[in-house]
């Protein structure tokens, strides 16, 4: 009986020991006391070393499988990392912290090297990756369509172009990773041939940048930052997308780390198939469009910091603008536009002491563009090319290429109150083509040589001013120093004000000068007399940032102030014949006020603008309109999970048009008020390696917007552009996860 006493003991025991092998443990947020769901937990058996991964429950418990001493690292959005070696069977309750703020950004777009962008000099607005998916953005065209400030104007030829605080064309200049983007249409770059497959965030910079980056950019800078790093040895991922009004995209990526080196490639096919509200005709409001493109990488980051890459890319786009049939014969005209950009880029940065550090970018970029008019038999489906009087082809080529090297060198140290940055800027575009006319009858081409420097000034903690000055020569037209004032003061480590004042530089378009176009509807001239546009913007903002426990809040306020000389415009002469001449004064001013809140997986935004334009034509007088941005997103994290609900409401506005000889007619056209709203949901599974993004795209269906002028409507043919209707869309990817 005793025996029988002592086995039920052990084997109770036993069980016993079992039943309390896992024990449980739960975590809280040390400020509001509440359970936190979900959390990541790694627990690390410090006898064995073993370690598990897990998540916390709906009541925030985690359990834990080990009996000796472990190790618990528990990471959570929004705050601290925690880390503490803990018994088991003595510790039930964990406590971690919420980061006093969000996680600061990092801007590189006027600031020598990657900066937080509290402290940067310049007020930048940024939209990482997750903004670019919320919007289902495929180009930059997508990304800036609900962006405050910025006005999209659409042409079936010459894609989507933007205005940057009213000022549009080649005011504003567009990078990719700090190289300028050529290859203009009417002062233009397409955006719709910029895509976004492999870009970790867009970088805006409003007002004159020509100080640090010279022509181009009077009313402000986009630049595009893509992928530079990978965590794991190797990353993929593949991409597709489709949308209701007719397009198919398919993209890839594959990423090769071995200790410092790292190879990538990237590439994929888009392709739309036009699209007409409520028609079937040939001549479609938005032409079929197909995109090819790829780009190979290779980045070495050495143990004493250096970074070096090299990257060359392909693009290729070809639009069809169809018309429709004329005549009894079942014939009708395509034309065909092709596009091809070849580009190669080097960067190289890095420390050559404890103070001096060096950046330069190098590249070549060649954009070539030509058009083809065919007579297409519909009954036989035949084309034939068509020739002109002379028995040529009908075949219109432009090519333009150009060489840049930028190179600085900074010095810093982190014990003196002063700093400076001084470097040297070169840049050769050629044009070559028919519509390219020098005086020998050579293909045009204009060199530009500049040095610049800035020095930051640091009074104390609260106080940093900025001064820059960029001067150089030009092989075609005198230019002047640009100079740049920025002033920056914290108030407090909540409070920051920025004063800023900027002379900006845009040097003649090869175009501009040497352009030589007919056809049967126009003649048009460039003009080898013209003078550089030159501009004076200031600028005041104020922007405010606090956070409470688990809840931030954004508040800011800008106005600004442009005033733009010697500007370049397209004009009509007694016999209809237009040419580029240096016209008018053109002024812009405005306003800004936005505001943010964060509380956990909620984010709300609102914006709000005022623009003004006038111009010498207008009799300088005033023309305002106003923009208004709201978003909202929540992020359900136990089904990982995101909703994203984003609007634009773009005010009434008015344009003016010369209209008349010699310019003394100006045509005011009145141009509606509308409104762009996109709804997105994205879901991930398996350690985020498939992710689905699904949605609405121009819930309120706006195709067309019209104009009326000031006596009377205008016909249908002035209608703007705007979108292709609504439209429903769903991308799978699929990759190699976190």
């Amino acid at each position: 009986m005793k025996s029988f006493l002592q086995i039920f003991l052990l084997i109770f025991l036993g069980i016993g020991v079992r039943l309390n092998a896992q024990n449980y443990i739960k975590i809280y947020d040390a400020e509001s006391l509440e359970a936190l769901a979900y959390a990541n937990v790694k627990i690390t058996d410090l006898s064995t070393n073993e370690s598990v991964q897990t998540i916390s429950n709906d009541l925030g418990e985690i359990a834990i499988p080990f009996l000796n001493d472990v190790v618990i690292e528990i990471s959570y959005v929004g705050y601290e990392s925690f880390r503490k070696q803990i018994n088991p069977k003595r510790t039930g309750i964990l406590y971690i912290f919420p980061l006093d703020q969000v996680v600061d950004e990092i801007v590189v777009t006027g600031n020598t090297t990657e900066t937080v962008a509290k402290e940067s000099m310049y007020e930048v607005k940024l939209l990482a990756k997750e903004d670019i998916e919320k919007r289902a953005a495929v180009n930059l065209s997508d990304a800036l369509m609900t962006e405050l400030n910025v006005q999209i104007n659409t042409d079936g030829v010459l894609g989507t172009q933007l205005s940057l605080q009213g000022l549009g064309g080649n005011n504003v200049k567009i990078m990719m990773d700090g190289v300028p983007i050529i290859g203009r249409l009417d002062g233009n770059i397409d955006l719709s041939q910029i895509n976004l497959n492999n870009i970790e965030r867009i970088e805006i910079v409003e007002g004159p940048l020509s100080a640090v980056y010279g022509s181009n950019a009077i009313a402000g800078v986009i630049n595009l930052i893509s992928k530079q790093n990978q965590k794991k040895k190797i990353e993929a991922s593949a991409n597709s997308y489709y949308e209701s009004i007719g397009t198919y995209n398919f993209d890839g990526f594959l990423g090769f780390k071995i200790k410092q080196h790292l190879v990538q490639l990237n590439g994929g096919r888009y392709f739309f198939d036009g699209w007409n509200p409520g028609s079937y005709d040939r001549d479609v409001q938005w032409n079929p469009k197909e995109q090819y493109f790829g780009d190979i990488s290779y980045l070495l980051r050495t143990k004493k910091d250096w970074f070096v890459r090299f990257k060359a890319s392909y693009f290729e786009d070809k639009i069809l603008n169809r018309f429709d049939p004329s005549g009894v014969i079942p014939k009708a005209f395509d034309d065909w536009y092709f596009t091809r950009r070849i580009d190669f880029t080097n960067t190289t940065n890095g420390k050559i002491n404890d103070n001096l550090s060096l950046n330069s970018t190098n590249s070549f970029n060649s954009y070539t563009r030509i058009k083809n008019k065919y007579q297409k038999d519909l009954s036989t489906l035949e084309s034939v090319l068509v020739l002109d009087s002379e028995g040529e082809d009908n075949q219109d080529t432009t090519q333009a290429m150009q060489w840049m090297s930028r190179s600085f060198i900074s010095y810093k140290n982190p014990s003196k109150l002063f700093d400076f940055q001084t470097g040297i800027d070169f840049n050769i575009e050629n044009g070559i083509g028919g519509r390219f006319s020098d005086e020998d009858g050579s293909a045009a081409l204009i060199a530009d040589l500049a040095f610049f420097y800035s020095s930051n000034f640091q009074f104390n903690e609260k106080i940093k001013l900025q001064a820059a000055i960029r001067y150089g020569y030009n092989s075609k037209f005198k230019t002047l120093p640009t100079p740049s004032l920025l002033f920056k003061y914290n108030v407090n480590s909540k409070l920051q004000v920025r004063l800023n004042y900027g002379m900006g530089f845009r040097a003649p378009s090869l175009k501009e000068m040497y352009l030589v176009f007919n056809d049967a509807n126009h003649d048009i001239f460039g003009n080898k007399n013209l003078t550089p546009e030159q501009s004076q913007n200031l600028s005041a903002s104020v922007q405010y940032e606090a956070s409470k426990k688990l809840h931030h809040y954004s508040l800011g306020s800008k106005l600004f102030y442009t005033y733009k000389y010697n500007a370049i415009a397209l004009t009509p002469d007694e016999n209809n014949v237009f040419q580029y001449v240096n016209i008018a004064q053109v002024s812009s001013t405005g306003s800004e006020l936005n505001a943010s809140y964060q509380f956990k997986d909620l984010s709300i935004n609102f914006g709000f603008s005022y623009i003004g334009l006038a111009s010498q034509n207008s009799n300088n007088k005033f023309y305002f309109y106003p923009q208004m941005q709201s978003s909202i997103s929540y992020f359900i994290r136990k089904a990982n999970l995101s909703f994203s609900l984003i609007n634009k409401w773009n005010g009434a506005r008015k344009d003016f048009r010369i209209s008349g000889v010699d310019n003394n007619e100006v045509e005011i056209v009145n141009i509606q008020a509308y409104d762009l709203m996109n709804f997105s949901m994205q879901k991930t599974f398996w350690k985020e390696r498939i992710s689905i993004n699904c949605g609405i795209k121009n819930l309120l269906n706006v195709s067309n917007v019209n104009g009326t002028s000031s006596d009377g409507a205008h016909s249908g043919s002035n209608q703007s552009q705007i979108a292709a209707g609504r439209s429903y869309f769903v991308g799978l990817k699929i990759g190699t996860g976190r």
